[in-house]
């Protein structure tokens, strides 16, 4: 997982983390930080190898690790996560020389994650699906509080 392993050695990605991470620090609904983004990783690659998906590894962890990298930009400036996340991966894709042809993908993944479109790819499913998944409502001691709907907390485990 080459491209992985330089995302996570670039220092704007690491210091991107700890901002995120003092921003989070004092909430209590579910934070965004890299424990996060390896739980939504390593569900996805379990996802893949279950169904038997042609995805690489490199691309679901890139694209885990890159989905919620917009959140500072959602906190500071009100610019949904989501979009502002786009161009933040954009760069970091640049910094790593991930391949070109293949940039697409992860930015759509990093564009989708958050809701379902008709015409979108099996990277974007895969790490929605891994991102709602990764959540243990069933433990949450603020669960009554958050805005997520009853039908779509996780009430135990699946993965």
């Amino acid at each position: 997982m080459i491209y992985t392993e330089r995302l996570l050695a670039l220092s704007e990605y690491r210091k991107l983390l700890e901002e995120l991470k003092a921003a989070e620090q004092y909430r209590d609904l579910c934070r965004h930080d890299l424990a996060h983004f390896m739980d939504v990783a390593r569900i996805g690659r379990v996802i893949a190898c279950e169904q038997n998906l042609q995805l690489t590894a490199d691309d679901i962890y890139l694209a885990a690790l890159l989905h919620d990298v917009g959140r500072m930009q959602e906190y500071k400036h009100g610019i949904p996560h989501e979009e502002a996340g786009v161009n933040i991966a954009t760069t970091f894709l640049e910094d790593i020389d991930y391949p070109v042809s293949k940039r697409n993908t992860i930015l759509a993944a990093v564009a989708g994650h958050r809701a379902e479109k008709e015409d979108e790819d099996l990277l974007t499913k895969v790490i929605r699906t891994a991102d709602k998944l990764s959540r243990p409502c069933f433990l949450c001691k603020i669960a009554d509080e958050c805005y997520w709907p009853e039908e779509l907390k996780n009430k135990s485990f699946f993965y």
